[in-house]
């Protein structure tokens, strides 16, 4: 038995979905007709285009709010597959720091697809940063992406150290 929410793990892992609603057996079938019915469920537009986070006490640096944006600037929850996403995020820090990152990781199935930094595009972010609220956007070249899902993380580094909470990424 194996238990997640987690849609390339289950695709790759398994042959055989029972989708649960509070309980109850809502479906029992292949694996993509599963992974349908949840994102339906779960994923709605309104849900994906602009994502909120509750700010935690005692995190030297936080993201707040994450956004997509299509080549056009106009924010979207999916795109088509050959054009190219921007995600955007705002992020909070509850002190001054230096060498602080903000990482975003592409992986697909498991596997690490890309890894981008909002220091790639603006140099002066690399050095010291002021106690305040920060805005980035990070271009993902999804143009040359395959079909398929594919899971965002973003971690916020400081020095050589990650300091994201995890139970905000």
């Amino acid at each position: 038995i194996f238990v997640s929410h987690n849609m390339g793990a289950i695709r790759k892992l398994c042959t055989r979905c029972l989708l649960l609603d509070h309980g109850f057996v809502v479906i029992d079938s292949l694996p993509e007709k599963a992974i349908d019915e949840y994102l339906k469920r779960n994923m709605s537009s309104s849900s994906l285009s602009d994502i909120y986070l509750e700010k935690r006490p005692h995190v030297p640096a936080q993201v707040t709010h994450l956004w997509l944006e299509n080549q056009a600037g106009e924010r979207v929850s999916e795109i088509e597959l050959g054009q190219d996403l921007h995600v955007g995020m705002r992020y909070e820090l509850d002190r001054d720091l230096r060498d602080t990152v903000i990482a975003l990781l592409v992986t697909k199935e498991g596997t690490d697809l890309l890894y981008s930094y909002d220091t790639d595009l603006d140099s002066s972010r690399r050095a010291f940063r002021r106690k305040g609220q920060y805005q980035s956007k990070v271009l993902l070249p999804t143009s040359s992406f395959k079909d398929g899902f594919f899971t965002v993380s973003i971690l916020i580094g400081h020095g050589q150290d990650n300091i994201t909470d995890q139970r905000a990424v």
